[in-house]
Parts: C-alpha cells; structure tokens; sequence
C-alpha cells in the first residue's frame, strides 16, 4: 500500500492538524527554510532529524527530492516509528520512496500512516530484526517499537 503524504497549497495550521489525539507530523517552508514539526497530546515539538545518527544536512531537512536534506528527514521520521538500528537499515528508502515525493510547501502525515508506510517499505528490503527475542518484525516479547 502506497501511503502519499498529504500536501496543501498555503499554510492553514489549524487545518493541518486532524485532532489533538492524532499524533501529526506537519512541514512547511518559510522563507526558504524547511521546518518540520511533531504534534501529540496538543503538544508541539521540533522534529528530531538525528544528527547523533548520521549527519546528512547540517542545513536541516527538506523534502520533494532525493538529496542530503530528505535523507536527514528521513531519518528522522523513521525513528519516531522504529528503533534505532532498524531506522538506520531503511531510511534511505523512505527517503527515495516518501520524502522525496512530497510534492509542495506544506505537508503533514499521521503517525499511523507513516509507520503504515515504513513497514510496507520494510517487506521489500532486508531490515535487522526488531530485537534480538526472536528476529520478528513485531516482538512478542519486548512488543518492537511499540515497546521501545
């Protein structure tokens, strides 16, 4: 299944955010510079690019082609849904496959489609197990990265 990241014309805040109980990722340019922001529990933070993990852009993120900016970003995103080293495995595929094609200024996607979309992503390239319990995709034991 093909998750597309949904994409506005102008820049309505209010508009992009489904509800205060969806968790929301939402980017937008302003003035040239690419910002990304998470929205959960009516709570607003920057998004965590990862520089700790790999240092793609020191410019920040951006998105709609498959350059260091996108990488960055798709790092990040891939990390609010998998651990670590697994997000490590697949976040250049997102970033040829997601990020790269966001199309406008202004985008947000739920939580629930963006891991919808990483592990449909994930059935078509060799990704490290989850943990080391019993190498499934979801762990019964520690849950994956619901768990983590």
């Amino acid at each position: 299944m093909a998750v597309e990241f949904t994409a506005f014309g102008s820049m309505n805040l209010e508009s992009l955010l489904i509800s205060e109980d969806t968790p929301t990722v939402v980017g937008w340019r302003e003035h040239e510079q690419a910002i990304v922001y998470v929205y959960q529990g009516g709570k607003r933070t920057q998004l965590n690019t990862r520089h700790d993990l790999r240092n793609h852009s020191p410019a920040g993120p951006n998105w709609g082609y498959a350059g260091s900016g996108p990488a960055q970003l798709a790092l990040g995103l891939s990390c609010l849904v998998l651990p670590d080293k697994q997000a490590l495995a697949v976040y250049q595929h997102v970033k040829r496959r997601l990020v790269a094609a966001i199309k406008g200024n202004v985008w947000r996607i739920t939580f629930d489609d963006l891991r919808e979309a990483i592990l449909d992503i994930m059935k078509t390239v060799k990704v490290p197990p989850l943990c080391d319990c019993n190498g499934e995709l979801f762990c019964t034991v520690c849950d994956g990265p619901e768990g983590s």
